[in-house]
């Protein structure tokens, strides 16, 4: 679960993400839309896959940084790996149950407006 925010001059409005400028005291959110189910992936299709969607108010995202770690789930056998490390370039592993190898690259992303 995903830690939430009171967000001032809202009635109950909550979201993940709450800065305020220092300069104008201008106050921006960021809400991640969790209702959607991330799709499955694979290198064949060769288009970009949605990951998130978040809703903004007052701001921008202009970039992406996916270092960290991250989960993920076999796209045919349903097999989860829960330490997926982004720190790197590159992750490989081995799927057991399809008995084929996985793995994450040449990760990149874009931001684009709904």
């Amino acid at each position: 679960m995903v830690e939430e925010h009171e967000v001032s001059g809202g009635k109950n409005a909550k979201a993940h993400f709450v800065w305020k400028c220092g300069n104008c005291k201008r106050e921006s959110s960021a809400k991640f839309d969790t209702s959607r189910a991330v799709k499955s992936y694979v290198a064949e299709n060769g288009q970009l896959q949605p990951i998130l969607e978040i809703e903004c108010r007052g701001l921008e995202f202009t970039g992406f940084d996916p270092s960290g770690i991250w989960k993920c789930t076999g796209a045919e056998s349903g097999t989860k790996f829960d330490e997926v490390d982004l720190n790197e370039p590159e992750w490989v592993d081995y799927d057991e149950k399809a008995q084929l190898p996985v793995g994450v690259s040449e990760f990149k992303s874009e931001w684009s407006r709904a």
